[in-house]
């Protein structure tokens, strides 16, 4: 059932999160002078299902950040996305490096360790996904789900429900909101 629900009427769940998102962004927007989007893609999209299989850039979720560009070229919010790479790093203004990830590849207790390692110097944060439990510790944020339980969580006999975390970032400052969705 996994793979039939990640599977089923994957462009329509592409262009709709992508109106989603862009609607949200522009909604953003009208609050906040300056806005940039960063994208990186995960498993779910994958145009093959077997992991050995798949190739980086054979990925649907690719689709989203061009989509996205597209729709607000009119607009000065910048749409950063990974390229073929699962990661992209982001430096604050203060140069406190901050990695997003989707952790398909991650441990959530060494990835901050192994990201510093990878690109050589010290990284203040890690956003990152794929476990669909919100998480902080050892220098990793892990989001939640939107959706909560799917049906791959709930074999694993895994629970929670649609959770998403902000963490705004201000010199020292850090403050971290748990949205919880309805």
């Amino acid at each position: 059932a996994t793979i039939a629900q990640a599977q089923e009427d994957i462009i329509d769940q592409v262009l709709n999160v992508s109106d989603i998102l862009t609607d949200f962004i522009l909604l953003l927007k009208s609050e906040i002078p300056h806005i940039m989007v960063y994208s990186v893609y995960g498993n779910h999209g994958r145009t093959m299902q077997g992991k050995a299989d798949a190739a980086n850039k054979s990925n649907y979720e690719r689709i989203i950040p061009a989509y996205i560009r597209k729709e607000l070229r009119d607009n000065d919010i910048q749409v950063i996305d990974s390229g073929y790479e699962d990661f992209i790093p982001y430096f604050l203004k203060d140069g406190k490096l901050i990695v997003c990830t989707h952790g398909t590849n991650d441990n959530p207790s060494t990835v901050n360790k192994t990201f510093t390692k990878l690109l050589g110097q010290d990284v203040f944060d890690i956003h990152m996904g794929h476990f669909h439990n919100p998480k902080e510790g050892d220098g990793a944020t892990v989001n939640g789900s939107v959706i909560g339980s799917d049906d791959y969580s709930i074999s694993k006999r895994m629970h929670n429900i649609p959770t998403q975390i902000l963490k705004i970032y201000y010199g020292d400052d850090i403050g971290t909101f748990k949205l919880t969705l309805n």
